[in-house]
């Protein structure tokens, strides 16, 4: 009896629900009416998603699109994983996906006003996992948060696009209150037409103390960490007509901060520091820098587009350079030589005081 009980509990161990019960896939591009509950969304399955099953999208010869339910409110993507493939750069303008370098997938995110979407993990495994495609906003219109909760895992370089160049969209936000975890890069694309405010196009990351270390690439928009620890560690890049902000102090010392161009705007009311900064090509020295140091070195302009000068106007978005008494500093993160070198050196006094004590 006490064998047969025994394999009973090995038997419960390995059939556990660590593992999903079957993998579906799509290549179709959904069309409007359908969404990911139903036939139309083309799974594998030939049913829409289900509890106790993964989902993949995977590239085709056009676009892989999945769409979420066409309404607002809070919805839990019904399958235990979804997983949004690509290769390449995505971008979306005017309503019309562009893949540069590669073939993508695209989840388009239909809800108006504000919205909510779960990936939930089951078994401790992410709900989401951008392994290259593009999560997107369904052209709702204007003053519309898409909220992803759950798990949230970059495995690779994937996009969050609030709408680039949409004409008639004024406010647009992607709000990650999820964990966000992996290894992958996120690109953040937003309106880069200078005749618009493109701050109103933005990424807010609530969720705290993420362990991602992708980095971000702000190609247009604003990306906002109003979470302590929110943006994880690793490289952030701003292109033109970009913005970045954190509402906790920043301390990034093995990643880097990357400015190219002269129209971003940087909403300095936190302390930050990186472990190396580059302004247009050019490395910044390592230092603890000021408002008026920094605006010396070229971080700062003045455009009727991007407001002018400088303000304290704390999370006020579109005001041109935001200080608030806070520094930018660059710290000097030793090179692994240098690391091992030191190490060899403290073996090495340590060998000299033993002798010294058996003498």
């Amino acid at each position: 009896m006490k064998k047969l009980i025994l394999a009973s509990a090995i038997a419960a161990l390995f059939t556990g629900t660590t593992a999903f019960a079957a993998s579906f896939t799509t290549t179709v591009h959904a069309t409007s009416g359908n969404d990911w509950t139903t036939v139309g969304a083309g799974w594998s399955s030939g049913a829409g998603a289900t509890a106790g099953n993964t989902y993949e999208a995977k590239t085709s010869a056009g676009t892989t699109v999945v769409r979420s339910p066409a309404a607002t409110g809070a919805f839990n993507f019904p399958g235990d994983q979804l997983i949004l493939d690509g290769v390449g750069d995505t971008v979306l303008a005017n309503s019309t996906v562009t893949i540069t370098g590669g073939t993508s997938t695209v989840l388009q995110l239909k809800g108006g006003g504000t919205s909510t979407y779960n990936f939930n993990s089951v078994s401790g495994n992410p709900g989401l996992i951008l392994n290259g495609g593009m999560v997107n906003g369904g052209f709702a219109g204007s003053n519309t948060t898409y909220t992803l909760g759950g798990s949230i895992q970059v495995a690779t370089t994937s996009t969050l696009n609030t709408e680039e160049g949409y004409t008639g969209i004024t406010h647009e936000q992607f709000a990650i209150a999820g964990s966000l975890s992996g290894s992958g890069n996120l690109q953040v694309e937003g309106d880069t037409n200078a005749t618009r405010t493109f701050s109103l196009q933005s990424i807010n990351v609530t969720s705290t103390n993420n362990s991602f270390t992708g980095g971000w690439t702000v190609i247009g928009g604003y990306l906002l960490g109003s979470g302590t620890g929110s943006l994880g560690t690793g490289a952030i890049s701003l292109a033109n007509h970009s913005q970045l902000e954190t509402d906790y102090s920043l301390n990034d010392s093995g990643g880097s901060l990357t400015l190219t161009g002269s129209t971003y705007i940087l909403d300095l009311d936190q302390n930050w520091t990186f472990g190396a900064v580059s302004l247009n090509g050019s490395s910044v020295a390592a230092g603890t820098y000021t408002e008026a140091e920094l605006i010396a070195l070229g971080i700062g302009f003045t455009s009727a587009n991007f407001g002018t000068g400088l303000s304290s106007t704390g999370d006020q978005i579109g005001d041109g350079i935001t200080f608030a008494n806070a520094t930018i500093t660059i710290a000097v993160v030793p090179e692994p030589s240098s690391l091992a070198l030191l190490g060899l050196g403290v073996v090495g006094l340590l060998f000299v005081v033993r002798r010294r004590l058996i003498a």
